[in-house]
Formats: structure tokens, C-alpha cells, sequence
């Protein structure tokens, strides 16, 4: 065993008695990771209750009461359906935004209310005469400032909801992950210039006038540095095992250099193989590998030739991607490299 991912539990993680610890008294070699997707979620909810509680909260009452208004009432749902063919909206109902995958969740719950945002305010103002729960939710909806952060909200969430996909995804590897977050961490940056008051046209928001005092968007910016600054702190590694998850680079032919810079193919790997090598020597001695370094670096030179030159064109050499397990056991590849198939990056 050379890794294992779970939850943040301490039952899972805790310094004394957690699972990780125990199994790391036996094996020292091996490499925990708190799930990535926990850890965004977390990074998310950090920030939140620091920078807009209030007015977060606000947001998923509102989605949240949506969702609930039209899922348990079929007249209700008529209703919107009605406020769609007036308006000739494409519109969807309120999804679900609690549960798991929670950033996903929310993400889309912010889209749908902005898409259908007249439809919602023309229906919820008609059933408000005679229904509380509706004149309730189209008070806060109507909000200058409650569609100003669900604006700003779905600018975060955009970047926030891919990287959290791409985390979900089944090729991904622990190396591509870090460059996922880096690419996310850029992106939230771009927004601290935009200016979203200037979505609001005249107090009014694809057409519906909004109520309430002009907003403030004194949050923005701490919001930004405090989710940046939160999921870097989430995703952090020790210098050990940031080593390693690094390491997981060379799994990923995509991330492989293009074929024809010799000089750069030569290089790369080495120092991940040697990483790999040198933290697992008694995972890999147990497979009955025999861990002799200058030997595995020959065999995954040979190695690197032998796939370049027979995945020549590119389309092909990703083709490999797909069923490079099956190829190396159809040919001979595994029996001439019996060193660096050993290895088993976590």
C-alpha cells in the first residue's frame, strides 16, 4: 500500500489515532491525501462565512426556497411555465443546491436564477397576493444587492465548479490536479478588475427593476484574496509529499513533451522516477523489484524511445492514452521493462 485518499474526519486524519497515522507508524513510505474535493468545498465555505455570510445566506434561502416552492407545488410549477411563454424563455426549474459535489451544485443554482430571473419575478409577484412564502422570496430576489452578489458569485463559482469536475474525473492525477488549481487560482484573479455594477442597467436587471440602496462592493476584493488565499491553504502539501505528487506527472502521457525535442525528452522523468525510487524503496523491493537506480533511469530512457517512436503521430500517441495498459500487455514492453513498471505512483 503507497497511498490513500479519504475525508478530513479525524477518525481518517487525526495527528494520534487517525486511520493515516496508524497505517504510517507501519509504513512510513506512505502518502495520504485528503480528498481535493473536500478540500475545495471547504476552502469555500471558509471564506463565505468570513467575507458574506449575510449575504450568502440570503442567496440560499432564496435558491433553496425555490427549489422547494415549485418542486412540491404542481400549480406553482404551471405558474413559471406560463411566466416562460410569456417571456420566451428556454427555463428550467430551481435544481437542488445542497448535498454533495456542493460547489457544483450551487454553481448551477446561481445560473438557473439568473437566467430565469424575469420569469421568477413575474410569477412570484403574481402568486405573492396570495402566497407568503412567494411574496417572501421575491423580496430578497428583488434585492440590488442580492443580484449583484449572485453576479459576482457566478464569476467564483464558474472556475471553482470546473476544477472541481476536473478533480472528480478518473485520469486525473495528483500532478494535473496542482495544475488545475494554479490555472483556478489565475482565473479568480481577472475578476478583482471587472466592474459589475455596470451589469445593472438604470436599477434594473434584464428589465426588472430592482429595489433597495445602491450596493457596496467593498467585499469583492477581500473575497477574492480570502478564496485565494483559503484554497491554497486547503491544497497545501508538506515538502515530502508535494515531491511525490509531483512525481505523478509522467503518468499523464498528455503532459509528456511533444515528440521531436530530444533534448527535452531526454530529461524528462528522471528526477520524478528518482523521487518515486527513492521514497517507496521498501513498497518497490516487496514487489520483487530489484531497486537498482542507474538501471531503472536506463530502462525508462529505452522506454520513452520505444513509445515515441512507435506512437509517432500524435493522435495515435493519445490513443496510447487510453489503452496503454492494454498495449504494453499485448507487446513485449512489460517483459523488457520490468524495473519501471514497477513503480506505482499513488
Amino acid at each position: 500500500m503507497v497511498g490513500m485518499g479519504c475525508d478530513g474526519a479525524s477518525n481518517m486524519l487525526g495527528s494520534k489515532s487517525g486511520l493515516a497515522s496508524r497505517l504510517q507508524s507501519d509504513n512510513p513510505e506512505l502518502v495520504t491525501v485528503h480528498c481535493l474535493c473536500h478540500r475545495l468545498e471547504l476552502a469555500m465555505k471558509d471564506v463565505t462565512k468570513v467575507h458574506c455570510k449575510k449575504l450568502y445566506d440570503r442567496v440560499m434561502t432564496v435558491m433553496i426556497g425555490l427549489h422547494y416552492f415549485y418542486k412540491k407545488s404542481h400549480k406553482n410549477k404551471k405558474g413559471l411555465q406560463r411566466a416562460w411563454d410569456t417571456l420566451k424563455i428556454q427555463g428550467t426549474l430551481p435544481p437542488k443546491v445542497t448535498g454533495t459535489r456542493w460547489i457544483c451544485h450551487v454553481s448551477r443554482g446561481v445560473d438557473n436564477i439568473l437566467h430565469n430571473f424575469p420569469a421568477y419575478e413575474l410569477h412570484l409577484s403574481n402568486a405573492s397576493h396570495e402566497n407568503a412564502k412567494a411574496e417572501g422570496l421575491v423580496k430578497i430576489l428583488l434585492q440590488k444587492e442580492i443580484v449583484l452578489f449572485m453576479l459576482v458569485l457566478q464569476d467564483l463559482l464558474d472556475p471553482l465548479m470546473r476544477l472541481s469536475l476536473k478533480l472528480q474525473s478518473d485520469e486525473v492525477t495528483l500532478a494535473d490536479a496542482m495544475v488545475w488549481y494554479e490555472v483556478t487560482v489565475e482565473n479568480l484573479l481577472k475578476f478583482k478588475s471587472r466592474d459589475y455594477c455596470e451589469l445593472l442597467t438604470d436599477g434594473k436587471f434584464k428589465g426588472v427593476t430592482l429595489k433597495g440602496r445602491e450596493p457596496q462592493l467593498r467585499y469583492k476584493e477581500s473575497l477574492i484574496d480570502g478564496l485565494i488565499e483559503s484554497i491554497e491553504t486547503r491544497f497545501g502539501f508538506n515538502d515530502s509529499e508535494m515531491n511525490v505528487v509531483k512525481a505523478t506527472a509522467i503518468c499523464n502521457l498528455r503532459r509528456w513533451p511533444p515528440n521531436g525535442n530530444i533534448k527535452e525528452i531526454e530529461e524528462f522523468g528522471t528526477e520524478e522516477v528518482q523521487t518515486v525510487l527513492r521514497h517507496f524503496p521498501n513498497a518497490l523491493v516487496g514487489a520483487g523489484m530489484d531497486v537498482d537506480e542507474k538501471v531503472v533511469l536506463q530502462e525508462w530512457q529505452v522506454l520513452k524511445r520505444v513509445l515515441y517512436k512507435r506512437y509517432i503521430a500524435l493522435r495515435f500517441f493519445f490513443l496510447f492514452v487510453c489503452f496503454g495498459c492494454a498495449i504494453m500487455t499485448q507487446s513485449n514492453l512489460n517483459g523488457l521493462f520490468q524495473g519501471i513498471f514497477k513503480i506505482k505512483i499513488p
